[in-house]
């Protein structure tokens, strides 16, 4: 007796099969695919980002070469030699005792640092006096130091009666070149 099988039974096995191999190329073939695509699509993103960033420091480098450029230029432009900080301390110490002849009294004194090498740098000063004492004061900065201007006066007191002490900020500018405080090169 030879056995034949239903051919129903041969179709479900041969379905089952078919699945099973479908099942099989799916797992060797599509799910490792989908997800390469998937890492690739990350890894495109995290390149593309970076394509950016080089391109914003790349920007940012030409943006700071061209103002490097401007200031080289705008301090070839003023014949400024620089001084080292000893310099600076020894200006404020002569201003300091400027301050003392002309009978004012400082209360702080200091040169913030520059941004703008072709800006001047400034001297700070803050103290009280009175009106007369600081006028003497400006007076006697003119005629020491002829590279320093103010730039702010500002005086708080009572006009009307000069003996009174008023307060006093005053912003000098240093026609200075670079963050190094400087003062004009001699001819």
């Amino acid at each position: 007796m030879k056995f034949t099988p239903a051919p129903t039974a041969v179709a479900a096995a041969a379905a089952a099969l078919a699945l099973a191999l479908t099942a099989a190329a799916y797992l060797a073939v599509v799910g490792p695919t989908h997800a390469a695509l998937e890492r690739r699509g990350h890894l495109q993103g995290l390149l593309d980002q970076a394509e950016e960033q080089r391109r914003t420091v790349e920007a940012d480098a030409r943006d700071y070469e061209r103002r490097a450029t401007d200031a080289e230029r705008r301090a070839a432009e003023h014949p400024y030699l620089a001084i080292p900080a000893p310099g600076l301390n020894e200006r404020l110490a002569r201003l300091t005792t400027l301050a003392d002849e002309s009978a004012c009294r400082v209360l702080e004194m200091f040169s913030p640092p520059k941004h703008d090498p072709a800006a001047p740098a400034v001297i700070t000063i803050k103290g009280s006096a009175t009106f007369p004492a600081w006028s003497a004061f400006i007076e006697a900065v003119a005629r020491e130091f002829p590279d320093l201007a103010p730039t702010r006066l500002s005086l708080i007191g009572n006009a009307e009666d000069p003996a009174i002490g008023v307060a006093a900020w005053i912003d000098l500018a240093w026609y200075a070149a670079g963050n190094d405080h400087a003062a004009p090169a001699a001819k």
